[in-house]
């Protein structure tokens, strides 16, 4: 009746094919009523009365059912044979045998659910009327088969055949009597032949057909929430290869810049990251083979040419230092001195690539020497300065005649306050030994040195006096010692006894007071060495030495 009338005769021939007998006052209305005097109350009302007593005595039944659960439940009884009763019957209404359909209206009660199967689906809102004590009363119950649903969204789908892609068809086309199949109401019998294929298990189908003599590929699925269509979509070949034409030409753009962009992010990786972290590391290598005319070059602009310069500067630091290094090492002694009875030595092991650790001795005279044992303060290229300035000042002022240490150490402590102020000072301890085997020693700050006697006993001397560059003095303290026909003098920085191990224990004195005795005067200057060196770094394991570690030797011997 939505239909005209060429399209309702059609319909209802199908329809008698299918074995469509309808009542005769529903035959007489569908083929003499217009659709806009249409009335779907006064169309229902025409059913037989047998027919509206089935729905409606199947609906009060349910009803009643539900109240009687719900007040069998409230007073605490257990439902009787009725509920599966009316279960069964509501099952086999609805096609459905896997479910107890009143229980699962029961459990949804208040709330819109579905129910049934295929093209029996419907959506329901049931609920209970109850009095004040909670007794159910009436049953409400609405429902609506989800064909009306279906047919109302399909109906909106069509409208809008402008929003569709160009050159594509869409068809909606159901096995069912009396769904309505769209664009056009006979689809049903057009496509016979799709709709005999698409039976279950079978849900999807393709295939290349003729339409208005043009190939088109159709695509066709049967659609889960759409229970009784098949939804169809038609595509002219042509149309096809055409857009897969363009999408080939706009897969091979996409390909190209894609390509174009691979290319500029590698060329940027390379000269950006690659290339500098290689020169960066060539530096790093040049670092630690001591190479300190090595350059890197990069000039990208960024934190890595910030980093090349930073790596230049310590590397030109570097060789600054490797050059204080050697200038202190020409400073330093480079062999035994001797004179007389007397025979000095000196080594020495700098925290950094040069230290502030100074030893020197000089001969004024045949059979007679003057040496010097001092540290300056801190450590470093600072502390090599003034252990330059300090050694130009010795052998200048003993260069003047000068031999006594005290007055060498005084005229020493005058220059370094005038041009130190006070900003750098040194601890010393100087002798000088006559012909006789006489010491006078002068002691400014530095630690006690030992003297070890042929009998293997030692003794400090002990002296105290101000470093050199903190006080203006007039005169240094000094004293005279008669030296044994044999002994030795060890003098050493307090890097020695300072040294630290894991626990922050120092080495100490009493530590090298044990091991100069042990010693001894029986081995050579340079196994005393080794061995001084090796007892500090066993101690010191891997913790770095705070300060340079010097140790010179005097020994004398008239026999």
């Amino acid at each position: 009746v939505f239909y005209d009338m060429a399209h309702r005769e059609r319909v209802s021939r199908q329809a008698f094919a299918d074995g469509w007998i309808p009542f005769d006052l529903e035959a007489e209305y569908i083929f003499n009523t217009t659709p806009e005097n249409f009335d779907m109350n006064g169309f229902v009302s025409l059913m037989p009365s047998q027919g509206r007593t089935a729905y409606t005595s199947l609906t009060s039944f349910t009803g009643k059912d539900l109240i009687n659960r719900h007040n069998s439940t409230l007073a605490g009884e257990g439902g009787g044979g009725k509920e599966e009763v009316s279960s069964m019957i509501m099952s086999s209404f609805l096609e459905s045998e896997d479910e107890n359909s009143v229980s699962r209206i029961q459990q949804h009660l208040g709330e819109f659910f579905e129910l049934g199967f295929d093209v029996n689906q419907s959506i329901n809102f049931v609920d209970l009327i109850k009095d004040r004590d909670g007794k159910a009363l009436y049953c409400l119950i609405l429902f609506s088969g989800n064909y009306n649903f279906t047919r109302n969204f399909l109906e909106k789908v069509f409208r809008n055949k402008g929003k569709w892609p160009a050159d594509v068809s869409y068809l909606a086309v159901s096995p069912r009597l009396f769904n309505i199949s769209f664009p056009f109401v006979d689809m049903r019998m057009r496509m016979q032949r799709l709709v005999s294929m698409m039976q279950p298990p079978r849900n999807l189908h393709v295939e290349e057909l003729l339409i208005n003599g043009r190939p088109h590929l159709l695509c066709a699925y049967v659609c889960k929430k759409m229970p009784g269509y098949i939804l169809c979509a038609a595509m002219s070949i042509e149309s096809i290869d055409q857009q897969l034409s363009s999408l080939e030409k706009r897969l091979l753009v996409a390909a190209f810049i894609v390509m174009i962009a691979l290319i500029f992010v590698y060329v940027r990786l390379v000269r950006g990251v690659i290339r500098p972290a290689k020169l960066i590391m060539n530096g790093v290598h040049a670092m630690e083979a001591h190479e300190h005319s090595h350059k890197i070059v990069i000039e990208t602009g960024d934190e890595w040419q910030q980093l090349a310069e930073t790596f230049n500067d310590a590397l030109e630091g570097m060789k600054e230092l490797e050059v204080a290094h050697f200038v202190q090492t020409c400073i330093l002694p480079g062999s035994d001195i001797c004179s007389g009875y007397a025979r000095f030595a000196g080594r020495t092991v700098p925290a950094d690539d040069v230290g502030g650790d100074y030893y020197d001795a000089l001969v004024p005279a045949e059979g007679e020497m003057t040496f010097i044992m001092g540290d300056v303060s801190g450590h470093s290229i600072s502390a090599a300065l003034v252990v330059s300035m300090a050694r130009a000042a010795f052998s200048g002022i003993v260069d003047l005649g000068v031999k006594m240490p005290h007055e060498i150490f005084t005229r020493m402590n005058n220059l370094m306050l005038e041009h130190l102020r006070r900003v750098k000072m040194m601890t010393c301890f100087g002798g000088h030994i006559d012909k006789n085997g006489l010491m006078t020693c002068c002691n400014a700050g530095q630690a006690f040195p030992y003297l070890i006697n042929e009998d293997g006993s030692i003794e400090a001397i002990k002296q105290i006096g101000y470093p050199l560059g903190a006080a203006r003095k007039k005169t240094l303290k000094f004293s005279e010692v008669q030296l044994p026909a044999r002994c030795r003098l060890v003098m050493f920085s307090d890097g020695v006894v300072e040294a630290m191990n894991e626990k922050n224990d120092q080495f100490g004195y009493d530590r090298l007071e044990r091991l100069i005795k042990k010693l001894g005067l029986h081995i050579s200057n340079e196994e005393f060495f080794v061995a001084v060196y090796s007892e500090v770094r066993k101690f010191a394991g891997t913790v770095p030495w705070g300060d340079d570690v010097t140790v010179a030797l005097l020994d004398y011997n008239r026999r």
